[in-house]
């Protein structure tokens, strides 16, 4: 996942704001996760989330249920909002990858703004 326009909070706003909409965001994401998936930081404004046991229809409704929480969530700082926003790549997890090969497929599977991946 790529956090959509975060590039605009910390060259306006400063990188201490930049800081609590990530802590902002974790908190977003694991509220809507469920307590066996695994969310992690890769850098940056890139995440990856490992929805163990679930096929891509229910993945990418979790997906889908991801961006729409963040889409919706007012990051505001002195009256200034930014209106942020996930892209969501969704792969399948198949035989032994590295995890640069996996993350590479998720970022190529990726449109911004949106959660794409393989239709099931």
């Amino acid at each position: 996942m790529d956090l959509d326009n975060f590039k605009e909070v910390n060259d306006n706003v400063g990188h201490s704001f930049g800081d609590e909409v990530l802590i902002t965001l974790s908190g977003i994401i694991k509220a809507e996760l469920r307590t066996e998936d695994t969310v992690f930081r890769l850098g940056g404004d890139e995440f990856a989330v490992l929805l163990e046991g679930m096929d891509s229809r229910e993945a990418l409704t979790a997906g889908e249920r991801l961006r729409l929480s963040v889409e919706r969530f007012p990051f505001e700082l002195d009256g200034r909002l930014f209106p942020l926003s996930l892209s969501i790549g969704l792969i399948e997890i198949e035989g032994n990858l590295t995890a640069g090969e996996l993350l590479s497929q998720a970022d190529t599977a990726h449109v911004p703004g949106t959660v794409a991946g393989e239709e099931p």
